[in-house]
């Protein structure tokens, strides 16, 4: 659970901050065990339109590029975690998804231009630590979070009928089935409900809410695992 901090509060969204959206579209990741690259592309176009103060973003970076020239081994990667792929974005840096459109599916090519790189990247402690990522208010920039957490079957069946509808487990539920982990990036959070807003990359058509889910506070290790911030 997360501890309360004072001046932070009790709901955010980055999708409506003051009326204003800086999150970018639901995108799907289809047959590859993409969803680091999804969720960190996800996080970096939030944070350079927060940044930038551009509203309603359309800036669509490559997460074909991130995941196959980034240190994935294909399609059937398991257990990339988020700290690599980000890494590759610091370093290297990656184009945008129409000049990477060409090369051939499956394929790294790091010779493409425009690149675009991010500053820096921090793994986040705790709960509240998210909060104020999510919301500039402490000691982090201002940006979505990348969150690895435990993925169970019965997400694939969430489907929400409103927006205050919170998906629930605990790890030693008998009759729950693990299927491994999984990374999203988390644009927001609601006290009141106790869960995270959280961009999937699962296609729009997903969870009943647009592509996103609310993932409760504690559940699956999301707040209490890997969580990484962005420095535009």
């Amino acid at each position: 659970m997360t501890n309360p901090a004072v001046g932070l509060p009790r709901s955010f969204d980055l999708r409506s901050v003051n009326g204003q959206n800086y999150i970018t579209e639901v995108r799907d990741q289809k047959e590859c065990n993409s969803c680091t690259a999804y969720a960190v592309v996800a996080a970096i176009e939030g944070a350079i339109s927060i940044k930038n103060g551009v509203v309603n973003p359309t800036i669509h970076l490559s997460e074909n590029q991130l995941f196959f020239c980034g240190g994935s081994n294909g399609c059937d990667t398991n257990a990339w975690y988020p700290e690599g792929a980000l890494k590759y974005c610091k370093d290297t840096g990656i184009t945008d998804a129409t000049t990477y459109g060409p090369v051939p599916f499956g394929i790294c090519d790091n010779a493409l231009l425009p690149v675009t790189k991010i500053s820096n990247y921090r793994q986040l402690p705790d709960a509240t630590a998210i909060k104020q990522c999510l919301t500039g208010l402490g000691l982090y920039a201002q940006s979505p979070v990348v969150a690895v957490f435990v993925l169970y079957e019965s997400l694939y069946a969430w489907n929400a009928n409103n927006v205050h509808q919170v998906y629930k487990v605990k790890d030693k539920d008998p009759f729950e089935v693990r299927r491994g982990g999984h990374v999203v990036c988390i644009v927001g959070y609601d006290d009141a409900d106790g869960h995270w807003i959280c961009k999937n990359s699962w296609g729009p058509s997903m969870g009943g809410l647009g592509g996103y889910y609310n993932i409760g506070y504690g559940e699956c290790h999301i707040d209490d695992f890997l969580m990484y911030g962005i420095v535009a």
